[in-house]
């Protein structure tokens, strides 16, 4: 009865402090990319050069809002109060910068493109239309303004959270008073 007692407090004190979380061994996903769904308080993010998959030493990381830099593996291991999707952030010298969004994997490898003459251009587009009937709209208040909020995606279907899609609010009108 004893033995059961013990082991049954020891399952017990295993689901309630979480067990180990999903702390994976750090790997370098080929390609670039996010493995092992579900961030429990580490992620592991490699940072490599696009072209020679060559690891980038020293480069800058910042996962949520933890920071720090790549080891000569190209390895930073962030760990700290990070739960579910973040934003992983990666500069280093001589390379274009790169945001992710939504990220929620333990396993992140980016694959950072060297800066050069054609990647100092930020890639851009036009957002065109109109509300139908904000013209009708009558004027707001004194001291009140009237805003009009769309989103767009980088997907054709809106929430879609898979891949590197992610959606961001454009402020496209205002009547103020």
């Amino acid at each position: 009865m004893r033995k059961l007692c013990a082991a049954s407090l020891l399952a017990i004190g295993l689901v309630a402090c979480g067990g180990d979380g999903n702390d994976v061994d750090p790997a370098i996903i080929v390609g670039g990319g996010v493995h092992d769904p579900g961030i429990d308080g580490e992620v592991n993010v490699y940072v490599i050069d696009e072209d020679t998959d060559a690891p980038l030493v020293g480069a800058t990381v910042r996962v949520g809002t933890v920071e720090g830099t790549t080891d000569a593996t190209g390895l930073f291991t962030a760990a700290g109060d990070l739960v579910g999707k973040q934003t992983i952030v990666a500069k280093a010298t001589n390379y274009a910068a790169s945001v992710w969004v939504g990220v929620d994997g333990a396993n992140v490898t980016i694959g950072m493109t060297k800066a050069t003459a054609t990647t100092t251009a930020v890639p851009q587009a036009e957002l065109g239309g109109s509300i139908v009937g904000w013209d009708a709209l009558p004027a707001p208040a004194t001291g009140h303004a009237t805003i009009a909020f769309v989103n767009y995606s980088q997907s054709r279907a809106l929430g879609d959270d898979s891949g590197n899609c992610y959606e961001a609010p454009l402020l496209i009108g205002i009547k103020a008073a």
